[in-house]
């Protein structure tokens, strides 16, 4: 499995990040007005233009790996104090081992094996001063929750794609 996996993430390794706004203009960081322009791609633009968020990059694993049949499971981390920090991953469980596959969060791509979920969660924990770009800034790890989420609409946009993830808090 995890090689299926790691060829899965070496055909996507490319991807940069940043987002499209409504009128379809690239941006390169999150700016003011994101919450309001932000639209998710289509699985077919993330691959021609090789730009996505995290979100983005998962929904491109989530299609490629249910076209495979493999299953696999999404979830969603938003630190409680603030919107804009947030990060979604995509797991699969297989043979009682838990693969990460990473495309976004620039410190930790790859295809990661852990023997629990809640590994993973620790390590994305442990190291979310990096998704909030602040070295020194004290995270408190109770304030990070966790959701599991399912298959969004396209085009949606940040707020609707927040309460989507909403629906299934895991801690």
């Amino acid at each position: 499995m995890k090689d299926t996996l790691q060829e899965l993430y070496n055909k996507y390794k490319d991807i940069e990040y940043g987002w499209y706004d409504g009128n379809n203009q690239l941006h390169l960081h999150v700016v003011d007005g994101f919450l309001a322009k932000f639209k998710m791609q289509t699985i077919e633009h993330i691959k021609e233009t090789k730009n996505a968020i995290c979100w983005e990059v998962v929904e491109l694993y989530r299609h490629e790996l249910e076209e495979k049949g493999i299953n696999c499971e999404t979830y969603f981390f938003c630190l409680n104090e603030t919107g804009y920090h947030c990060h979604s991953i995509i797991v699969v469980p297989y043979d009682n081992k838990y693969y990460w596959i990473e495309g976004s969060f620039k410190d930790f791509k790859g295809v990661h094996e852990y023997d629990t979920l809640d590994e993973i969660f620790d390590v994305i924990k442990n190291n979310y001063h990096i998704i909030v770009r602040d070295p020194k800034k004290k995270v408190n790890k109770d304030h990070i929750r966790i959701y599991r989420y399912t298959k969004p609409k396209d085009g949606i946009g940040c707020f609707s794609f927040y309460m989507h993830c909403f629906s299934n808090r895991v801690k």
